[in-house]
């Protein structure tokens, strides 16, 4: 049985050789000239849906004959190749290939397509060889094909139009088997990659070559062919004494017992279905009704062969280590060669290469005391073989990582996007790569060669001052994270501003000072981190008075803060001052506008006041609790909760 895919398949593609020649004509005694009688009474039935296979008018019925070679289940079966045409009558005589003018009429793509269908679809290959389930869909899979090749919508190379497929096979139980047909026929002309079609070529071409092996010794090899041909098509025909055996699918090993100074020629055949042999292809035609529709039976049986020629080697051989960089050094590496007993080491020299003659056998190559600088490059395994050459070739790249960073408020301690810093090497030369922050995220840099760098701000962030700072950073690991963090202090100003008050003082009255602290800045200044603001009040007289406040001010905003002043009866002039103190976690390049001054005159009292106003005493109806009463009310009704203050004008 040949392997097959049990799922279904989508169209194959795969182009077959056209230079095929199929033994098509059939022995006389088996059937040429033979009167036969057909039982098409038999529908091929779908095993998904249960209905019988049809599309366009055309039910695939399953022909059988009454002579022949019992193909499977004790029946004979033909197929139609003469799409549309009626059964009038069920008498048919058989003919060779080659004396049917119909079948001579085809084209030769159908001939040889219809040939290799007879070779590979049922009943050559049972239901259980295609993965088919039934011989209905076996059955109904080979039909089909039949028809693609003889109405031209199949060549070598695939299917070119789909109307057959997607009618009668696509989601039905013949799909598998369908595409088991199609691989098939696309592998029957192929040979292993390391086969030739004939002798001559075998000859001239590349050998198979075989080493010793201490092991087992023989001389021995193993030679790939991913394309599953040979060891599922293909069996040996001609040995001369070399072992072949399959270790598995796509592998062949070959071995002989003694050495051979010639080549040793192998012949391989290819292997035929297991019912291809039961009974000869032929032609079915209407004995007695010209009008009959044209059938095939049997298989056209085309064998297949491919030769090769198998060399055994000295046992001793040539290995060569060659030894690259990604910064061009090469010499003075040192490398172990270890196996089959030998471990000695070896080193590079001023071309990178090493040389030795050694043993056939299989050796590990391993680099030793790789500089820091490069990734330790994987060890490699080789097979030295009798008078071979072998080189391995070693490359050393360069360790690389990545800096990743991110960028924190001093303020805050938040994160900040939208600051700009350069990569500088450790000599301070820039490397042409720039990050720039996200407050979201670690940003990472390109890939850095090992080696030590600095980080450094280009440009920072709005309303924070530029960081000065450098921050090293090394790359040693190769794909190794570094992360580093940068910090911003905001920048800003802050500034009093007097309100003027909008009547001149007087002697002998309290006053309120007034001032507007601004913030023009992104630092919040809160309860807990208030601004610290000064006062500074100098009469004429020379005396001063300080007072000093803890004022709250929202970012690039301003809050209002006052105190009262008692101004006495003597005073000509004041001079007030405020100052806000410039605060250590915020930078602010001008400080020139942090203290503000003015000097304001001073009347006597009935220069600003009308004789008859009262201002300066308590209103007659203005009650003001006993500070001694457990419930002070005045006689007023009780206010839970009340907080009392007097003012005096």
């Amino acid at each position: 049985m040949i392997p097959r895919f049990k799922k279904a398949l989508g169209i194959l593609g795969s182009a077959v050789s056209l230079a095929l020649i199929l033994t098509l004509a059939c022995s006389a005694a088996v059937g040429d000239g033979t009167n036969t009688k057909v039982d098409k009474s038999k529908l091929a039935i779908d095993q998904v849906t249960g209905q019988p296979y049809s599309y366009g008018g055309y039910t695939i019925n399953m022909f059988t004959t009454s002579n022949g070679g019992a193909q499977y289940g004790g029946k004979s079966y033909a197929y139609c190749i003469e799409r549309g045409k009626a059964v009038p009558s069920l008498n048919y005589t058989s003919k060779a290939a080659t004396k049917s003018s119909y079948w001579n009429n085809l084209s030769y793509t159908a001939k040889i397509g219809i040939s290799y269908t007879s070779l590979y679809g049922f009943p050559s290959q049972t239901p259980d060889d295609l993965y088919a389930g039934t011989a209905d869909n076996a059955y109904a899979a080979t039909q089909v094909v039949m028809w693609e090749f003889e109405l031209g919508y199949r060549n070598l190379s695939g299917l070119t139009n789909r109307t057959l497929y997607d009618g009668y096979i696509k989601g039905t139980g013949a799909a598998v088997p369908y595409g088991n047909i199609e691989i098939c026929i696309a592998n029957h002309s192929k040979i292993p990659p390391y086969g030739y079609k004939n002798p001559d070529d075998a000859n001239s071409g590349a050998p198979l070559t075989l080493a010793y092996n201490s092991g087992t010794g023989k001389y021995e090899g193993t030679f790939t062919d991913s394309t599953y041909i040979n060891k599922s098509y293909f069996q040996v025909k001609t040995a001369n004494g070399v072992e072949v055996s399959y270790p598995n699918s796509t592998t062949m090993k070959l071995a002989v017992s003694q050495y051979f100074p010639n080549p040793i020629p192998l012949t391989f055949e290819h292997k035929m279905p297991a019912n291809a042999a039961k009974q000869a292809f032929f032609i079915l035609e209407g004995t007695t009704d010209s009008r009959n529709q044209v059938l095939c039976t049997g298989a056209a049986l085309d064998p297949k062969f491919y030769y090769v020629n198998v060399v055994t080697k000295p046992r001793t051989g040539t290995l060569t280590i060659r030894k690259t960089s990604e910064d061009g050094t090469a010499a003075g590496f040192s490398f172990n060669i270890s196996g089959n007993g030998i471990n000695r080491n070896v080193t590079t020299d001023g071309s990178g290469q090493a040389s030795l003659s050694i043993n056939e056998g299989t050796y590990t190559v391993t680099e030793i005391g790789t500089p820091d600088r490069y990734v330790e490059p994987s060890s490699q395994s080789v097979t030295i073989q009798g008078g071979g050459n072998h080189t391995l070739a070693f490359h050393n790249a360069i360790k690389k990582g990545y800096v990743r960073f991110v960028k924190k408020c001093t303020f805050y301690d938040g994160y900040l996007s939208g600051a700009v810093y350069r990569i500088y090497k450790s000599d301070g030369t820039y490397t042409g790569q720039a990050l720039t922050s996200n407050a979201a995220q670690w940003v990472y840099s390109p890939l850095l060669s090992y080696g030590d760098y600095y980080l450094q701000e280009y440009s920072p962030p709005a309303y924070y001052a530029r960081d000065t700072q450098k921050y090293p950073f090394s790359i040693r690991d190769n794909g190794a994270s570094v992360p580093v963090t940068t910090y911003n202090k905001p920048t800003g100003d802050l500034r009093p501003e007097f309100i003027t008050p909008n009547s001149v003082y007087r002697n002998g009255t309290e006053i309120v000072v007034s001032y507007l602290i601004h913030n023009d800045s992104p630092c919040e200044w809160t309860p807990t981190r208030p601004v610290s603001v000064s006062f500074k009040t100098i009469f004429d007289d020379g005396t001063t008075i300080n007072n000093n406040a803890a004022v709250v001010v929202p970012r690039f905003s301003y809050n209002l803060v006052y105190y009262k002043l008692k101004i006495n009866d003597a005073t000509a002039l004041v001079k007030l001052e405020c100052k806000v103190t410039s605060p250590p976690d915020m930078d602010e390049p001008n400080k020139t506008n942090n203290t503000t001054a003015v000097t304001l005159p001073v009347v006597k009292n009935p220069e600003s006041q009308t004789p008859d106003t009262k201002f300066e005493n308590t209103p007659p109806y203005f009650f003001k609790p006993s500070e001694t009463a457990s419930v002070p009310t005045g006689g007023q009704p009780v206010v839970t909760n009340a907080s009392w203050q007097q003012w005096e004008y």
